[in-house]
């Protein structure tokens, strides 16, 4: 269809071309006074001269709407060649002359006709015509005008080939020269094919079996009985044969085209039945495998009823987790404070007493219950899905031993709990709480899976993968890997399942027992971590899950490891925190590490204290979440006004996007320590580059 279309766009630019290329040819005979070109017949009619000039007109306006440029000017010449031409008509039919030929040539216009022009006839249709496209507001005249202009110049033409006077002129002033009807048919077939959606060029171009009829049998219907009749008459005139004989032969061959055309005719209605036969069968097949089908159909619409009551449930299932995480991330923030505040404390108290003081163990169990519960808040985060992923270099078995005590709790006492490490195991790099979570989400499916108790076996080990894919899944890139087996004795999965193990919200479990989001949430955790998941399982005989993370070569932590009091210094501290006892811990371990340490209990009192504070102020440390300004638009406005300012923000929330980073930022999650505060603040400030924390000084470069 697009073929054909674009064949189809192509036609009005030859045919405006070759109007074109005449009129200047019949306009240069006439101001040169080459005969040949103005009469080509000596004895016959001549083109005039406003009539070649009007037919490069309607070429130029033709070309223009075919290329669809300077709509107003194609208009416009249409508009002028539409009122000669209805000036010629208005003077033929009053029987006067107007002397247009005068302006372009002295004497050597064409004798006035006595009678209507067919040139000016045409002309004028022409002209109306092209004046109305593209979007004629009656798409119909600018078809009836061109097949008017087509059947006048056909007409013309075929009284020229048979010496038929009557079909070319009335009378003996009004004869349409042979080029000028040729001319008339090429802008009349040009305007035709403007309009590829409608009418006559829509049915030839259309890639149906009516457009295909219309291609084949064009050619044959106009113009095979005109060179025929034309030849045969030829034949006459040569005197090779008396008219009786021409007549039959041109009946003869007549007979054999429409014979041909109706034998061409047929062989395509003939194919269209076919098809439509073979349609009908298909049909007949659909309507019995539909008929048979709808017990099914019916079947199904009641599973799929089922199917959106479970979604539904599925779906206040996620709104009461949606909720219950908003819940748990707002407990874990505040916990989060208070928890700081212990741990902080706690470790002033453990750096000033010697190991050997009564009140040293009592302490440490102190931190290490404090240490707990800031694990518990990281997991009631990624609960909220608001957890800020800091991946940490780490070893996988100690992850197991941290987990060792947990893990016979969780699954009861019917299963035996089986831990196997490799010996010198790699390291990885993943998110300590994710991976606990993903863990444990695995050891719950387990337990599920053993409802009369069984073995559940915990193994790692580390893997080369080679380029052939020996040595673990096929997904993986070649490399060195840990892989973490979890492995356990149940009742199995179906295939069914199997396939859709880690799609959200499914579940085996009964209605209010599973939410469906363990498994996917594992392999995500696992996936982000450049890692791979993958499961076997079979009806009686267990699952296993296997785990694979990338080695990392190093094995230094990602944690801060400085000691409380080893990171001293002298510089001139901003302190913004909501909660007193935040904020307290915050200035007392800051000061005693010999820092000059400025607070304030929200952003407009931090403020207030920069503008009374006319010496630099090197480190803004802000919360992130305080009422009125928060820490980021704090960050941000106190940057502008001194500029080289250093911001650390602190949250139990993810890390904020400054409207204006500053060169030097950084951020801590709460918990924080003292010596990870301690440690960040040093690093801050020991950071390359000039500290301009006064008022109008320059911006760090």
């Amino acid at each position: 269809m697009k073929g054909a279309w674009r064949r189809g766009a192509v036609v009005p630019h030859v045919c405006a071309g070759s109007a074109v290329v005449a009129s200047c040819l019949v306009t240069a005979g006439w101001l040169l006074g080459v005969s040949p070109l103005v009469r080509p017949d000596a004895g016959g009619p001549s083109m005039t001269l406003p009539t070649a000039i009007s037919l490069g007109a309607c070429g130029v306006a033709l070309g223009l709407r075919a290329r669809r440029r300077a709509p107003r000017t194609a208009t416009s010449i249409a508009s002028v060649v539409a009122i000669l031409a209805a000036i010629t008509f208005i003077g033929a039919a009053a029987g006067f002359h107007f002397g247009l030929e005068m302006f372009f040539t002295a004497g050597a216009a064409e004798p006035l006709r006595s009678t209507i022009p067919p040139a000016a006839i045409s002309l004028l249709l022409l002209g109306w015509a092209l004046r109305q496209l593209p979007r004629a507001r009656r798409p119909w005249f600018p078809q009836v005008a061109a097949l008017t202009v087509a059947f006048i110049s056909v007409g013309a033409a075929v009284g020229y080939l048979f010496g038929v006077e009557e079909l070319f002129q009335i009378s003996s002033d009004t004869a349409l020269a042979p080029h000028t009807a040729v001319v008339l048919l090429i802008l009349s077939v040009g305007v035709l094919f403007l309009q590829q959606d409608y009418g006559i060029a829509r049915v030839i171009l259309d890639e149906t079996f009516g457009g295909r009829i219309a291609r084949r049998l064009l050619p044959a219907t106009v113009v095979a009985p005109i060179i025929v009749g034309w030849m045969i008459l030829q034949g006459e005139r040569a005197g090779l044969y008396q008219t009786t004989l021409g007549l039959a032969l041109e009946v003869l061959i007549t007979m054999t085209l429409l014979s041909s055309v109706v034998w061409l005719s047929a062989r395509v209605i003939s194919a269209m039945d076919v098809q439509r036969r073979e349609a009908d069968a298909a049909l007949i097949l659909a309507n019995e495998a539909l008929e048979s089908r709808v017990a099914e159909k019916t079947s199904a619409l009641v599973r799929s009823q089922e199917k959106a009551r479970a979604a539904e449930e599925q779906l206040r299932a996620g709104q009461r987790l949606e909720a219950m995480g908003q819940l748990a991330g707002s407990i874990a923030h505040d916990v989060s404070n208070m928890m700081t505040v212990v741990t902080g404390y706690s470790g002033v108290l453990l750096s000033q007493l010697g190991p050997t003081h009564e009140l040293h163990h009592s302490l440490q169990e102190i931190k290490k219950a404090a240490d707990r519960c800031s694990a518990l808040t990281r997991r009631l985060l990624a609960f909220s899905r608001r957890q800020i992923l800091t991946p940490i270099v780490l070893n996988l078995g100690e992850t197991l031993t941290d987990l060792n005590n947990m893990l016979p709790m969780i699954v009861g006492d019917d299963v035996t709990v089986a831990i196997s490490q490799a010996p010198d195991l790699w390291h990885v790099r993943v998110d300590r709480a994710q991976m606990e979570q993903v863990i444990v989400n695995l050891v719950v499916n387990a337990r599920d899976a053993m409802p009369s108790g069984g073995t559940l076996a915990l193994s790692t080990a580390n893997v080369e993968i080679t380029a052939d894919r020996e040595g673990g899944p096929e997904k993986l890139r070649p490399g060195d890997y840990v892989r973490l087996t979890v492995a356990d004795s149940g009742v199995g999965m179906s295939p069914s399942t199997l396939a859709r193990v880690f799609d959200p919200f499914f579940t085996t479990k009964p209605p209010g027992e599973g939410t469906g989001l363990g498994l996917s949430i594992a392999y995500g955790v696992i996936a982000q971590s450049g890692g791979h998941i993958e499961v076997e399982s079979a009806l009686g005989q267990g699952t296993t899950f296997q785990i694979y993370l990338p080695r990392v070569k190093s094995a230094l932590a990602s944690a801060a490891v400085a000691r409380f009091g080893t990171d001293a210094g002298f510089e001139t501290l901003l302190l913004v925190e909501d909660d007193d006892g935040v904020r307290e811990l915050f200035r007392f371990v800051l000061g005693r590490a010999g820092y000059l340490v400025l607070d304030a209990a929200d952003g407009e009192r931090a403020l207030e204290v920069a503008s009374e504070h006319a010496e630099t102020i090197h480190l803004l440390i802000s919360d992130v979440v305080m009422p009125g300004i928060g820490g980021a638009e704090l960050a941000a406005r106190l940057c502008s006004i001194r500029p080289g300012l250093r911001v650390l923000l602190i949250s139990g929330y993810p890390r904020p996007d400054l409207e204006r980073p500053v060169p030097h930022q950084s951020f801590l999650q709460k918990p924080v320590t003292p010596e990870l505060l301690l440690s960040s603040v040093r690093k801050l400030l020991d950071t390359p580059g000039r500290i301009g924390g006064t008022p109008g000084a320059d911006t760090i470069g």
